[in-house]
């Protein structure tokens, strides 16, 4: 509130976690940051005090300086304008500064699509493997199944639906285990000094889950193909034969 007094720290050593230099200034009002998390507690400083909080030269003023177009179509020609009175400074408009982001992350998309498909492919080589054994361990009941009357059609979807069940176990396990494995991780980037409050490196988005969510289970569907090729199609007569002792 205002006029209460506050502890402000600089040159923080992220190695020790001390602070190089203290000063105790007092709160002459609320202001409302435009960019900035909701609901964080941010501290507007004069730039004397941030410099030597700071420990910057004089001679460095600012570190960037934002500023508003009156309609956004003005934004692109107010930047080039900007851009070629002032040749020593970086001008980027907000679209621009999204732009190399995602540019920055690029790699990591590609990395994660390239770590996902093998996982897929891993996925329906073991769900294949384990209905095949299944299958192949069940085949005089579903020869008796076949004998009394089910139809190939009822024989392959429940095969299908077990692929799908053993892929939906899988994902549900390895959902919790990444869930974890995430929340670890997050604590450790966000407990680095100087970031922001409200910053987090793994956000999970409902559109993202549900992709995630359909693929696989097209997967388990696909991976129960085979097997159910092999359950409709073994011989009635010849398998119940096989499996009188």
């Amino acid at each position: 509130m205002p006029g209460d007094t506050i502890r402000v720290v600089g040159r923080l050593d992220p190695q020790v976690v001390d602070a190089a230099v203290e000063r105790r200034l007092v709160v002459r009002g609320l202001v409302r940051w435009l960019y900035d998390y909701p609901g964080q507690r941010s501290v507007g400083l004069t730039l004397p005090v941030m410099q030597r909080l700071i420990g910057a030269a004089d001679g460095d003023r600012a570190s960037l300086v934002m500023v508003k177009a009156r309609s956004d179509p003005a934004v692109p020609a107010v930047a080039a304008r900007l851009g070629a009175e002032l040749p020593g400074v970086e001008v980027n408009s907000v679209a621009q500064l999204v732009g190399h982001f995602r540019e920055r992350l690029l790699y990591f998309r590609q990395l994660s699509y390239i770590l996902g498909t093998i996982s897929l492919i891993v996925t329906v080589l073991l769900v294949v493997t384990l209905l095949t054994i299944t299958v192949s361990e069940r085949l005089g009941e579903i020869a008796t199944l076949r004998a009394i009357g089910v139809a190939r059609s009822r024989i392959v979807r429940d095969v299908l639906a077990e692929g799908v069940a053993l892929t939906a176990i899988g994902g549900a396990l390895g959902a919790a285990l990444g869930t974890a494995t995430a929340r670890y991780l997050d604590a450790i980037l966000t407990s680095f000094p100087g970031l922001p409050a409200a910053l987090s490196f793994f956000v999970a988005e409902p559109r993202s889950i549900t992709v995630a969510a359909a693929v696989l289970g097209l997967t388990g569907a696909a991976a129960g193909l085979y097997p159910a090729w092999l359950a409709s199609r073994a011989p009635i007569a010849a398998t119940l034969r096989a499996e009188v002792p």
